[in-house]
């Protein structure tokens, strides 16, 4: 596809949306965005999780220790950190680790609102 690049200059809507885009970035660039991410929410789900730790476990459901010991929130974190070190080894899955990572981050919700509602009940 070709187009002109007077059509998006010229339309102040355009030149928005093309700004938003990075075309031709490099795979090594994506690869360390992608660890970073990875670590940086990593990190940060273990101090929010460090908290919970500290309070006494008052709930009698097996199933429900073990969703709040076993985390599909840190393992999203971990799927997108392999897929950033993946990507920058060349080797391994690359990006095809977003997959899972986007399937634990919904599970992850779903996980949540559940130990949430019945803790409240």
């Amino acid at each position: 596809m070709s187009f002109h690049a007077s059509l998006i200059t010229g339309r102040p809507g355009l030149r928005a949306r093309a700004g938003q885009t990075i075309p031709g970035q490099r795979g090594w660039v994506l690869g360390t965005q992608l660890t970073a991410l990875g670590a940086i929410t990593g990190a940060a789900l273990a101090l929010v999780e460090r908290g919970k730790i500290d309070q006494v476990h008052d709930d009698p459901g097996r199933l429900n220790r073990l969703l709040d010991r076993i985390s599909p929130n840190t393992l999203t974190s971990v799927t997108i950190a392999i897929a950033g070190i993946t990507k920058l080894i060349g080797a391994g899955g690359g990006l095809y680790w977003l997959v899972p990572a986007v399937i634990l981050a919904l599970v992850g919700g779903m996980i949540n609102t559940w130990l949430l509602l019945t803790r409240l009940a």
